[in-house]
């Protein structure tokens, strides 16, 4: 009979602990694939061989790159056989750590093994790692264009900010938190605090900031938590640029008779002269 208790007690311990034995730890997403900046430079300084494989447009990798990386796009990665006979992290500008994520774990499932540089190359020079190419171009790693905001406007893990000083024009951007600057630096930095608490801030975070003009993006930048500053983009041209960018896709999707305007002939054209 004692024997059978416990048997029982067992059994019932097993039922209500199993569960909390069987749960798979919750982690961020792709938070595994993230190599952070300061585990790559000490590896690399540490002369492990690593391919570091810059996924960016060849036009942007010939502005700058880290030394010693490879332009090799996305898609292609797979072709290349000879990236599997080393480690991989993946570089990228910054503001697209959990798509990078996806990207490393399938090549994973290719028998490859990727990471993702953590923040990109603006977390790179954020940790004083170095680049390579044109110095004037060295600024815009902590830009994002026109283009590439319009295709990931709707990220879950980007936090964007409007900073015109009377964010108005909701409908451009709607996802956009507006945040009119204002001449005291401290009650910018304390509204920038309070809305970034109210957000789920991951690894994977990127925050996008404009204004109109796409002007004094350095400055602004200065006003965030220091935590933070490694992974502020500004939109290139500001609200301005992107406006122009939508109002042109928009207009490109339309039928080509409504993109064509009739304007009559001009002045001296009338009498059929060419002179």
């Amino acid at each position: 009979m004692k024997n059978a208790i416990t048997v029982v007690s067992l059994i019932f311990f097993l039922s209500i602990s199993m569960p909390a034995f069987c749960a798979p730890e919750k982690k961020q997403p792709g938070t595994r694939l993230l190599t952070p900046v300061t585990t790559l430079m000490q590896k690399l300084n540490q002369g492990d061989h690593i391919f570091l494989v810059d996924i960016r447009p060849a036009k942007a990798f010939s502005q700058f790159k880290i030394p010693g990386s490879l332009n090799v796009k996305a898609p292609l990665i797979k072709t290349k056989a000879f990236l599997k006979t080393r480690p991989i992290v993946l570089i990228h500008q910054g503001f697209a750590n959990r798509e990078m994520a996806a990207v490393a774990k399938g090549l994973n499932t290719r028998d490859f093994s990727v990471s993702v540089l953590q923040g990109g190359l603006a977390a790179w020079t954020h940790k004083g790692g170095q680049l390579v190419g044109n110095p004037f171009s060295f600024k815009t790693v902590h830009t994002i264009s026109a283009r590439e905001f319009f295709a990931g406007s709707t990220r879950e893990d980007w936090v964007i900010l409007n900073l015109s000083p009377q964010p108005s024009d909701k409908k451009a951007v709607p996802a956009a938190i507006p945040l009119a600057m204002e001449k005291s630096e401290d009650n910018v930095s304390s509204r920038i605090g309070q809305i970034l608490s109210t957000k789920q801030m991951s690894d994977t975070t990127s925050i996008i900031i404009f204004n109109e003009s796409g002007s004094d993006y350095t400055e602004i930048s200065g006003r965030f938590p220091v935590h933070y500053r490694d992974r502020v983009f500004g939109l290139t041209g500001g609200l301005n640029a992107y406006q122009d960018f939508h109002n042109t896709r928009m207009l490109a999707n339309r039928p080509k008779s409504e993109r064509i305007r009739e304007t009559g002939d001009c002045a001296p054209c009338t009498d059929g002269s060419t002179d």
